[in-house]
């Protein structure tokens, strides 16, 4: 007895995750595709060896596309001939009756066609899996691919594949000297069968013959190869053709029945259940009429490796790995069904017409259906191009197979056939720049290039770090890094002396993080970037002439006579450029100067540092830079004499001129060695051209949906090394702009107004920025090249490091857009939440590395909200103990005062306090920001306004200029001494702080120690297992001020003396005595008195401060840099929020108005934090009898809640999104939540919608699990606007295929009255249409939401009122207080029952307010059950979600002016049902009325609804 599947694993054997039925061709397709995928599979294959059941099969473009994907395309092309032609016969006449060429253009590129040997593809599949992946002799069932008789198949409930009533059969002919025949497909039909003839490769003929068998036809000679010849030679086939049947060898002849599995049933069943799924015959099986049977088998392989590979390697997010394996077979079911189910019915279709022997069908067929039938085999192979890959190119990585989307929604990633979308002129870096960046946004174009090949004018660049974070944005970045030398600094020397001028760091900071400096050989960069582009996407020797217009499209006349139309049209061909002619651009000017580049070739290596080393003087500018260890690239140039004007262009005249030119300077034998090394070949001379920058200001870059770029832009002179790297940039911002307006980003407007308006904001980007660089690059040209005495002595004095500052400045042209001064915690805290939020900033340090003043803090529950919130609490919290309890002792008495549990409940969930180290938790957050985004030794001395721009004025000279200027700098804060904040006060103590290290523990309870009294504040926390952290506060008397702050030693001495004077025990003292020197610093207190903070200016237009910078205060809450974290994170979200474009205002005003609102919420806060703090620390270390009694005997415990009330911060302030579940209970009972009754579609929208406002809800779902009720529903226009609000639109759109054409027919005569296209423009952009799986959607939203959100198995019983508050009783004898009710729990709602809703109807708010119902309404089914005949039920409730978290989360917000909280709440519900009332009334309306005229049986409704109605619906 075989062993099982879990006996095998016991035996040892490794897990295999998927278990593959039948090593056909779709068994061993779906193997391969999940081996590409990194997933393991077994296959069980029942016969003891690999077995072809028939001889050959056509393999049609859509297979080869797939065998491409699987990485076996190209071997199976090297074995099999490639078919010409398709020849069609009729077998009664002999006569061709169609003929048509196998590689025609496609939609999607040529067509191609082999006739593949089913045993080499089988073996080839083979080969390409790991050794033992095909278990042979062995019969087990889950994913079946077995076969017309699948066992699978049968498990899953298909029914048994029907017999067609026709016979074929198959054989195979064997030349061994070959066969000599026209590759070509000959078919003959009529007589009633079929007959093909195909030659495989250049000794083997596949033959097959199809038939429908009579009564009298022998069983057993129908089987022979006789009787095919007996039926053949009654018609009229050449001798050739029956020559290869009679020579086929008796085992290589089979015949067997063909059966096909009915499309409607295939439309009804299982092809998937659980874990379980089939693939190929087990599927699909069909007539082989059009040749699909093996293909669809291949289409299947790839997409079900897609679907379950994805789902097994955890892509999507939640749920558990059995889940996802089921919802990826799911989603493979889905992409398969149709595509089978019309490829079934066609084949049927096909075979019937083909072998009739009708005389009126032969007559159509013979005359005029051949043409259509071979049309129908072409578009068979034609499958959404998604479907399969539209590469040729073997696909290894993994990654190429998420491309074989098998009608995976209608994602734009290639452009379809017709007019070239977009036509880019030119395959220079600008123009491949452009097409790459177009690729990576999914949109297809085609670049002209008038040369045969690629070709580069120059030997090399100097790529500087704004060209390779360019290359980086296209993927090639690291390509080209790894073949080129990192070039460590430039060296500028004096041609007249010899001496170096200058000489600086390439690697040096800049605004954007460190410099960076390759130089780049042009041709390997052109490589590179045509390797990343698809295959045909460049058209040589396409030389423009002509443009012409005609309408929003371009016509362009070709040199070799061809005729292009564009819907865009792109020109990057250089300085001499025809698109730039047409757009009216001046001609670029001559500079006067010439230039000579050329490379040296050192097969053995050159020996050069990485240096960049650059002469100027003598009225030449020369540079020598090594592009590689064997290539070193130079360039020289000058303004020629009038007698040189004209020089020899022979290479070898023009390296004998530099060369006498050099001999007259001061030029090292190394440099003038290189040039002599230089092959004539790589030697070029050319004049240098620029355009004036005022021409270029005032010019048009782009007019209607033409436009330019790189030299055809911005010809420049080479002096700062900027011509290619600006020619990147053009291609990153030209894709992006271009890119969104095709992709239809940024909302209305036909597609032809969208793309206007893209190249405009192009050209609006570019504009100065290219002017920018041409003029400062030729004037620094001139003062390099420059021979005058005086300008060559300022020059080689004072101007070399100014003019590499010119260059190297153009690398980090644009204001920054917000600035954080300082990174310390609310720095870094703002700059991770803006990023979060997906806004970029840069943070300014003074300081050359992070920097930790005090080695740690108390991180109360507040700090951890906001740490959730930035997406590093769970990472802080691994490295910190969990505190238990504080003890306050009387530093009097020794005794403990008070004892207070700091995991105690607070309003919000339990408490939470841990120590937390200041270096640790810096570098967790500059972890998590992108790279470069701090810019260290960067102090800023000086603030100047500039408009609605911050000029900052850096230490080391540097200048920015910012949008959004936000002062992190701490105590004294130069942003805060701008905006006219108070200097800080002294609060008259001092205090140390040490950490104390146990490299083998401290063996201390996870508790707080303090102790108070006796004029000072002490206390010990440890951090984790290893250190802990103490503190001492006092005021000092004058005596002791003196010198003790000087040293560490003294201090800690001093500390030691006054602990002694004191009852402390001795495991405290021994923390302080562990200290090291180094561990141990002392500052003053300082605090910003209050009410100064009452009136001053946190935020002044575009400026504003946060943390130690806005409010200063005494340690004695340990709330100093929890309220940093506070601040940055409330501070992210006003500002993101006002970046991010909400609202109609100029985005100045937002700016303004956001650091309004962060002032408004911050500013009682900061009071309130400070004064508490002021006043703890004055009761804590007061020395006075009265007071000491107080507080030892009563106010202990007083001071003790006041640390947990300060922390126990409302949350909504801070904008938390990650609490669990169980921190809610509290704030629930407390009537501070949002409850939302239902997690369907409305509640989980209205849930998302909140929470991407900042706010919390709850969600009560009455069932156990997320519920379903019908499984897909019609997603329209305005339901993907709703989706895309709440951020789940494009998770949709890659897993649901968009619906092209509503065909509406009438029942009663089956005729299409009414064709709708579903893609038409609408009033607000391009419809959309896809049919939606409920259950996708809901788990989407889900996702999306923080873990706990959603309290399954909890249903609304009943609804009490108290106050404001609504008291819920739950089915499980709970009960919850409500701040807000939302019903949104369906039909038979709750919610509203207890409005008043006595049946379904439009009444949002029910019984006005007064009636104690302000802060209740309902949303979804609940508000607006409607029948289904407009397809607006789920899409109005996902409508309702989006309207009603804007109105809710403004209210509670607090946007839209005064009042308390709980009035807000209710005009917020007023101005929701103001909005949804009318809007659910027609809907419901509508689609009542729309019912009842579509289902109508009355004569004269259907006779209107047929004739007229029909497209008014």
């Amino acid at each position: 007895m075989a062993p099982t599947v879990l006996q095998q694993k016991e035996a040892g054997e490794e897990d295999v995750v998927v278990v593959v039925v039948g090593a056909g061709i779709a068994g061993l397709a779906v193997a391969l595709g999940l081996h590409r995928k990194g997933v393991k599979c077994r296959v069980l294959e029942s016969s003891p060896e690999l077995r072809a059941s028939g001889f050959a099969i056509a393999t049609w473009r859509n297979a080869l596309q797939a065998l491409d994907a699987l990485g076996v395309g190209d071997k199976i092309r090297k074995c099999h001939l490639h078919l010409q032609e398709l020849q069609v016969f009729s077998s009664s006449t002999g006569e061709m009756s169609h003929t048509t060429s196998l590689n025609v253009q496609g939609k999607r590129g040529p067509n191609e066609m082999l006739c593949v040997r089913r045993d080499w593809l089988l073996r080839a599949l083979e080969e390409e899996l790991p050794n033992g992946t095909i278990r042979y002799s062995s019969k087990i069932v889950l994913i079946g691919c077995d076969g017309v008789n699948s066992v699978v198949a049968k498990w899953l409930g298909l029914p048994k594949p029907s017999y067609s009533g026709r016979l074929a059969t198959r054989g195979l002919a064997c030349y061994p000297g070959g066969h000599g025949f026209d590759p070509k497909f000959k078919m003959f039909f009529g007589h009633g069968f079929r007959l093909g003839v195909i030659p495989c490769n250049d000794t083997d003929v596949y033959w097959f013959f199809t038939w429908s068998p009579s009564e009298h036809d022998d069983d057993a000679l129908a089987k022979k190869k006789q009787f095919v010849l007996t039926k053949l030679r009654s018609a009229e086939i050449p001798a050739e053709v029956m020559e290869v049947i009679e020579r086929s060898d008796a085992k290589h002849v089979l015949t067997a029945p063909l059966r096909f599995r009915p499309p409607l049933s295939l439309l009804l069943a299982s092809i998937s259940k659980g874990n379980v799924c089939v693939a190929g015959d087990a599927l699909h099986p069909m007539t082989p009429d059009l040749g699909q049977g093996g293909c669809a088998a291949l289409e299947d392989g790839v997409v079900l490796a897609r679907c379950l590979g994805d789902a097994i390697l955890g892509g999507g997010g939640g749920g558990a790995e059995s889940e996802r394996i089921e919802a990826g077979l799911r989603e493979y079911a889905r992409i398969r069904r149709w595509r089978s189910a019309e490829l079934i019915g066609t084949a049927y279709v096909v075979g019937f017409m083909q072998e009739s022997s009708n005389a009126v069908i032969s007559f159509l067929r013979d005359n005029w259906l051949a043409g259509a039938l071979h049309l129908v085999l072409h578009e068979a192979n034609h499958v959404e191009q998604a479907a399969v890959p539209g590469r040729r190119e073997a696909l290894p990585d993994p990654k190429q197979l998420d491309e074989l989307d098998g009608h995976h929604g209608d994602i734009p990633r290639r452009r379809g056939a017709g007019e070239d979308a977009v036509v880019i002129v030119g395959a220079g870096i600008a123009g491949l720049a452009v097409a790459l960046g177009l690729h990576r946004k999914g949109v297809k174009c085609t670049v002209l290039e008038s040369s045969p090949e690629l070709r580069a004018s120059g030997f090399a660049i100097a790529t500087w770090r704004n060209a390779l974070q360019a290359l980086d944005a296209f993927g090639v970045g690291d390509k080209i890094r790894k073949c080129h030398l990192h070039l460590q600094e430039l060296h500028v020397f004096s041609s007249f002396t010899g001496e170096m001028a200058h000489a600086t760091s390439l690697n040096e900071q800049g605004k954007r993080g460190p410099n960076e400096m390759l130089c780049v050989r042009r041709d390997w960069l052109l490589r590179a970037l045509e390797e990343e582009l698809p295959e045909g996407t460049i058209r040589y020797s396409s030389k423009i002439v002509e443009i012409e217009e005609d309408g929003d499209a371009k016509i362009l006349h070709l040199a070799d006579g061809a005729i292009l139309r564009a819907k865009v049209v792109i020109g990057c061909d250089g300085v001499n450029s025809v698109v730039a002619k047409w757009l009216g651009l001046a001609k670029p000017s001559y500079s006067g100067r010439l230039a000579t580049r050329g490379l040296a070739c050192y097969p053995g290596g050159h020996g050069f540092d990485p240096k960049f080393k650059m002469f100027f003087g003598h009225g030449f500018r020369l540079g020598v830079i090594p592009c590689n260890d064997t290539d070193v690239y130079w360039f020289f140039t000058w303004s020629p004499s009038e007698h040189v004007s004209v020089i020899d262009t022979l290479s070898r005249m023009n390296k004998k001129f530099v060369l006498t030119k050099l001999n007259s300077a001061e030029i090292p034998a190394e440099v003038l060695e290189i040039i002599e090394r230089s092959e004539a070949k790589d030697v070029l001379t050319a004049p240098l051209r620029f355009r004036p920058p005022l021409s270029l200001l005032l010019a048009s870059i782009s007019k209607g949906n033409v436009c330019v770029a790189g030299d055809a832009l911005h010809p420049m002179t080479p002096d700062l090394g900027q011509g290619g790297c600006a020619a990147l940039e053009d291609g990153v911002v030209l894709a992006r702009c271009l890119g969104d307006a095709i992709l239809g980003g940024g909302g209305g407007g036909a597609e032809s107004e969208r793309i206007e308006a893209g190249l405009r904001e192009y050209a609006r980007i570019r504009r100065w920025r290219s002017a920018e660089l041409i003029g400062t690059a030729y004037a620094v040209g001139f003062m390099q090249e420059s021979s005058n005495a005086v300008i060559s002595f300022l020059r080689d004095n004072w101007l070399a490091g100014a003019l590499h500052r010119s260059s190297m400045q153009q690398k980090e042209a644009g204001e920054e857009a917000v600035v954080v001064v300082g990174a310390g915690i609310a720095g870094l805290a703002v700059a991770l939440g803006l990023h979060r939020k997906g806004v970029k900033c840069s943070v300014l340090e003074s300081s050359p590395e992070l920097r930790a003043s005090g080695f740690a803090f108390a991180t109360w529950t507040n700090a951890w909200q906001a740490l959730d919130n930035l997406g590093v609490g769970d990472k802080i919290r691994k490295l910190h103990l969990h505190l238990q309890e504080l003890h306050v002792f009387s530093s009097s008495t020794g005794e403990i005062t008070r004892r207070a549990d700091l995991t105690v409940q607070g309003k919000r969930g339990p408490n939470e306090l841990r120590c937390v180290r200041r270096d640790w938790l810096l570098r967790a957050l500059e972890e998590e920001l992108p790279k470069g985004t701090i810019r260290y030794s960067s102090k800023i001395v000086a603030i100047e306004e500039d408009g609605n721009a911050k000029i900052i004025h850096l230490a080391d000279g540097a200048i920015l200029r910012a949008k959004v200027l936000i002062g992190c700098d701490g105590v004294n804060s130069v942003v805060a001494k701008w905006l006219g904040l108070t200097k800080p006060s002294s609060s008259g103590r001092l205090a140390t702080r040490g950490l104390a290290h146990y490299p083998d523990g401290h063996g201390l309870d996870p508790r707080f120690k303090m102790f108070v009294g006796h004029g000072f504040r002490a206390g010990v926390i440890p951090c984790n297992k290893t250190d802990a952290y103490w503190f001492f506060t006092w005021s000092p008397s004058e005596h002791e001020s003196n010198g003790v702050e000087e040293s560490a030693e003294k201090m800690k001495q001093f500390v030691l003396t006054k602990l002694r004077s004191s009852k402390i025990p001795t495991e405290v003292l021994e923390v302080v005595e562990r200290s090291n020197i180094n561990d141990v610093v002392a500052s003053p207190l300082r605090f910003r008195a209050p009410l100064s903070l009452l009136l001053a200016s946190i935020s002044k237009g575009n400026a504003c401060v946060a943390g130690d910078a806005l409010h200063p205060m005494t340690p004695d809450l340990g709330q100093g840099g929890c309220a940093a974290l506070e601040d940055g994170v409330v501070l992210a979200r006003c500002l993101g929020d006002a970046l991010l474009g909400g609202g109609g205002a100029a985005e100045s005003e937002r700016i303004e108005a956001s650091l309004r609102e962060y002032a408004r919420i911050r500013r009682w806060r900061s009071v309130e934090l400070v004064g508490t703090a002021y006043v703890v620390g004055i009761v804590q270390q007061s020395n006075n009898a009265v007071i000491s009694f107080l507080r030892d005997k009563w106010l202990a415990g007083v001071l003790a809640g006041r640390l947990l009330k300060m922390a126990d911060y409302d949350s909504k302030s801070v904008c938390i999104r990650t609490k669990p579940f169980a921190s809610m209970q509290q704030e629930q009972a407390d009537g501070r939540e949002i409850v939302i009754a239902g997690a369907g579609l409305a509640g989980l929208a209205v849930a998302l919608g909140l929470h991407r406002k900042g706010l919390r809800s709850v969600v009560l779902e009455s069932s156990p699990t997320l519920r379903t009720s019908g499984l897909a529903f019609i997603t329209w226009t305005n339901a993907f606007r709703a989706l895309d609000a709440l951020g789940v639109g494009d998770k949709m759109r890659s897993q649901h295929q968009q619906i092209q054409r509503l065909n509406v027919m009438s029942s009663a005569t089956g005729e299409i009255v009414q064709e709708i296209d579903l893609r038409a423009q609408g009033k607000r952009g391009t419809h959309e249409a896809r049919c939606v799986s409920r259950t996708a959607l809901l788990l989407a939203l889900e996702e999306e939401l923080p873990r706990g959100t959603i309290r399954y198995s909890s249903k609304i019983v009943s609804i009490e009122e108290d106050g404001n508050a609504k008291i819920l009783h739950l089915s499980d004898g709970s009960t919850l207080r409500a701040k807000v009710l939302i019903g949104c729990d369906g039909i038979n709602s709750v919610v509203a029952r207890w409005l008043g809703f006595a049946k379904p109807s439009v009444d949002i708010m029910g019984t006005p307010y007064p009636y104690g119902m302000g802060n209740v309404c309902v949303a979804g089914d609940a508000l607006h059950p409607m029948t289904p005949d407009l397809g607006q039920g789920g899409c109005a409730a996902l409508e309702d979600g989006v309207v009603l978290a804007r109105c809710l989360g403004d209210a509670i917000l607090g946007g839209g002016g005064g009042g308390a909280e709980s009035e807000r709440i209710e005009a917020g519900l007023r101005e929701y049902a103001r909005i949804r009332r009318w809007r659910s009334a027609e809907l419901i309306g509508t689609a009542y009325a729309v019912g009842f005229m579509q289902e109508s049986s009355n004569a004269v409704i259907s006779f209107l609804r047929d004739n007229w109605l029909a497209g008014a619906l």
